[in-house]
């Protein structure tokens, strides 16, 4: 059935959209079965559930484009998507407390720093002499 699925959306999406759909689709499915939870029709009780479960380990970005990912795989399959319910809302809510929803923004690249790394590729960890550098 999963796989009917996915072949309509063949396409119609990027490939590497369609195998994060999947993936995403996959975790949810062995969650529900591990779980004792009916895979489709999906309800809103089961869905926050999961997002219960994915705040144990995950980032609040991954647990967000999971059931983005999920939503977009039920309703386009013509499955209820319980994903804008209440009960799921609550669950984000609840995950966004306890886990943060900030990131961590890179270190910038400053030219001090680009200078660092150009030099280390150039010359490896030999230390140019004042000759080759001009100085």
């Amino acid at each position: 059935m999963i796989d009917d699925i996915f072949a309509k959306f063949d396409g119609a999406f990027a490939k590497n959209t369609i195998r994060a759909y999947r993936s995403d689709f996959n975790q949810y499915q062995n969650w529900c079965l591990q779980n004792n939870q009916e895979l489709i029709p999906a309800t809103a009780d089961t869905m926050a559930a999961y997002v219960d479960y994915l705040s144990d380990n995950n980032k609040s970005a991954t647990i967000r484009r999971r059931i983005n990912s999920l939503g977009t795989v039920l309703k386009l399959s013509k499955n209820n998507d319980p994903t804008k319910q209440p009960e799921v809302i609550l669950a984000l809510k609840r995950m966004h407390r306890k886990i943060g929803r900030a990131q961590v923004q890179a270190t910038p690249l400053t030219k001090s720093l680009l200078n660092q790394l150009l030099n280390k590729q150039h010359y490896g960890n030999k230390k140019p002499s004042a000759a080759k550098t001009g100085i």
